[in-house]
């Protein structure tokens, strides 16, 4: 249906800004990195932005004398970019100005020129392989980039056809090709805005191998780059080199800071590419034209769609899981989480982190055995935080995850195999809560002996032997007499090693006190 939608520009217009609107309180961030404060309209808080127009790389003269520069900011304006995102255009006069007579606008020229004009973030293009079928058809490719300035890194790159169809087209190849230009900038401008609010998260980190949740239900393809996040720096790029239904696995093809990459690092899509196909005849186009051509029906299927980007709509389904495993490891790599059929979107973990001193953690509480031989221990080096990268509105997890660490090198008797456990910390009694744990190897943690537990929410966890006896047996045939005013009490002894006597206890009826 969004492809019905995209394919009319009125339609498209209208429809994008209804699904930004409801889409934007998904994720909370601006289109365009801002130093902005919420309903300001001081213009030294704006984020400056400088249109350096487009390259030419066709034989037909179909920019005008401003280098397509009104093409982008007449789309911006109909989007209302400025006031939504709290940026300011810096004047096309001083753009072109400040480019002279530079034969070609490239990357560095870009740059240059946005740094001469203090602008914070450029938007340049290239227009390229134009070409008119008959006197009704004419087509271009539009490539358009967002850059920030300072870094001189990229924000957001799209790559469209843009394609115009008139019946009866009497005018020039040139003036047919100047609105294929348009129509394509809007799309470029759309699709490029729109990659900045594909969020996800790195869910495993395997040398520069870089797995994420972002996957084909996402519109990922092969070739996708992604911006690592740390907060709000964009600190490594990611190359998609497989994408499949439930993740998507890459390598890191640009390294930007000191910060090194980890599970639970948000990722951003900078560029996705599309098949651009230029065999479009002007017959079908006019087709396709008559047959989508309401666009108060594309309107409403843009709401509709909207609505249920945003779960606003009745009935609407909650996010779906991942498909295939994922696990997120500590930085040390002894401990992990594991899901084998994926992540909840909103239950995504952080990186497990170890405890230095379990003294001053929140298992201090429960830490309290003098004897190990006969008490609840926690087996050196395994206490790790767990936690959430997300914010959901229910703790416990719709299915459980796996937590596993890893053991190697520990020395355990068959005994502290037998008796072992995960374990956390309920602060409100004092007491462990126990999970019974599985001894062996665990493939998604390098193959290593390691101690696991399925496990439905995130606290701090540790692995613990607990060699307690177990609890004797309530006495039988237990028996109370009466006789000259005094009771008489019998049982059957119990026969159990650790059986060293019994208590007998005077109460009355608010307390008990030994004899």
């Amino acid at each position: 249906m969004f492809n019905k939608i995209s394919s009319h520009k009125a339609a498209r217009l209208t429809s994008l800004i209804l699904i930004l609107a409801l889409a934007m309180p998904m994720y909370g961030a601006p289109l365009f990195p801002q130093k902005a404060m919420a309903q300001s309209t001081d213009e030294s808080l704006l984020t400056s932005v400088a249109v350096i127009g487009f390259q030419n790389n066709t034989s037909y003269n179909i920019l005008g004398n401003d280098r397509g520069i009104g093409f982008i900011m007449s789309e911006a304006a109909k989007l209302g970019v400025e006031e939504k995102e709290k940026i300011r255009f810096i004047a096309k006069d001083k753009v072109l100005g400040e480019l002279g007579s530079a034969a070609s606008i490239d990357e560095s020229l870009a740059l240059e020129t946005g740094e001469n004009l203090d602008a914070e973030q450029i938007i340049y293009g290239v227009v390229e392989q134009a070409s008119v079928k008959g006197t009704e058809y004419a087509s271009v490719v539009i490539d358009l980039y967002i850059m920030d300035v300072g870094a001189g890194t990229l924000i957001s790159r799209s790559r469209v056809l843009g394609e115009k169809a008139l019946r009866g087209f009497a005018g020039t190849e040139e003036q047919l090709l100047q609105k294929a230009v348009s129509e394509g900038v809007t799309k470029a401008l759309n699709e490029a805005l729109e990659n900045q609010y594909k969020y996800g998260i790195v869910t495993t980190v395997s040398g520069d191998t870089i797995q994420v949740n972002l996957s084909q239900r996402d519109g990922l393809v092969k070739g996708a780059t992604l911006a690592v996040l740390n907060e709000a720096e964009q600190i490594a790029v990611i190359e998609i080199k497989e994408a499949s239904i439930g993740y998507s696995r890459g390598q890191v093809s640009q390294v930007l800071g000191r910060e090194a990459i980890r599970g639970g690092q948000k990722v951003r899509l900078i560029y996705n590419p599309r098949q651009i196909s230029a065999e479009i005849s002007a017959v079908d186009m006019q087709k396709r034209k008559k047959k989508f051509g309401n666009t108060a029906l594309l309107v409403l299927g843009a709401i509709a769609l909207a609505s249920s980007l945003s779960g606003s709509s009745k009935g609407a389904e909650p996010p779906k899981p991942a498909s295939g495993p994922e696990v997120i490891a500590s930085s040390d790599g002894a401990a992990a989480v594991y899901a084998a059929a994926g992540f909840h979107r909103d239950y995504i973990p952080n990186p497990p982190s170890k405890i230095s001193n379990v003294a001053s953690s929140a298992l201090a509480a429960c830490n309290t055995a003098t004897n190990c031989n006969q008490d609840v221990c926690i087996v050196s080096g395994t206490a790790y935080n767990f936690s959430l990268a997300t914010s959901p509105q229910n703790p416990n997890f719709p299915t459980s995850y796996t937590i596993g660490f890893d053991l190697t090198g520990k020395t355990l008797s068959a005994s502290d195999q037998s008796n072992m456990k995960i374990a956390t910390c309920n602060a409100d009694t004092g007491e462990w809560e126990l999970y019974s744990a599985t001894y062996g190897r665990c493939s998604w943690l390098g193959n290593k002996f390691c101690a696991s537990a399925a496990v439905a929410h995130f606290t701090p966890y540790a692995v613990v032997i607990d060699n307690r006896p177990a609890p004797l047996p309530a006495p039988s045939n237990f028996t109370v007499g009466c006789s000259d005013s005094k009771a008489i009490l019998s049982w059957s002894k119990i026969q159990d090693t650790n059986n060293i006597g019994y208590r007998v206890y005077n109460c009355s009826a608010a307390s008990c006190t030994t004899p």
